[in-house]
């Protein structure tokens, strides 16, 4: 509340993306591995391997699952409370990791390549299977969010786009 430093943690991996919720401290890292930590605290409560290429792109969480986007282009949800990946998808090919994870409100979750392409693609939650894809040709997805029935993500070239969760198309582009 003050602004001054709670706990810090010198990891033996770059820390690419965090996520924290209910008290723990999610983080991607780039050796391939995700740990959970205490919020409080910072004290380690596990780290697991999700990536055998060793590098880490993106993670996210909803309702128990975190989301993992791995450099080997596979979107896994791994299931907290089971401590088990309930389903792997591969959303690009190995030279086109994720480099954004996100999931919607209405939980659907999106994902985009780390390179060579400006595809996002969106994912049923509860089985991984892809319910649709864009490409606005223009450039690469640099960043990706998304707020109550759209998904919003900006690319290489300047532009930020709208699209619909629900399938997909463009509201509007600036």
């Amino acid at each position: 509340s003050d602004g001054n430093e709670l706990w810090s943690k010198v990891p033996a991996s770059t820390a690419y993306d965090v996520v924290a919720v209910d008290g723990t401290v999610y983080v991607g890292f780039g050796d391939g591995s995700v740990g959970a930590y205490d919020a409080d605290t910072g004290n380690e409560q596990w780290k697991k391997q999700f990536d055998s290429s060793g590098t880490m792109a993106s993670i996210d969480y909803r309702s128990g699952v975190l989301y993992i986007g791995t450099y080997e282009g596979k979107l896994k949800a791994y299931d907290l409370s089971e401590e088990t990946v309930t389903w792997t998808h591969r959303l690009f090919s190995s030279s086109r990791g994720i480099s954004g994870v996100v999931v919607g409100d209405d939980g659907m979750v999106f994902g985009y390549p780390s390179s060579g392409g400006e595809d996002v693609k969106a994912y049923d939650p509860s089985t991984g299977s892809e319910s649709w894809s864009f490409s606005d040709g223009s450039g690469y997805v640099e960043s990706i969010d998304s707020s109550g029935d759209y998904v919003y993500y900006g690319d290489g070239s300047g532009n930020v786009y709208a699209l619909t969760t629900s399938g997909g198309s463009q509201e509007w582009s600036q």
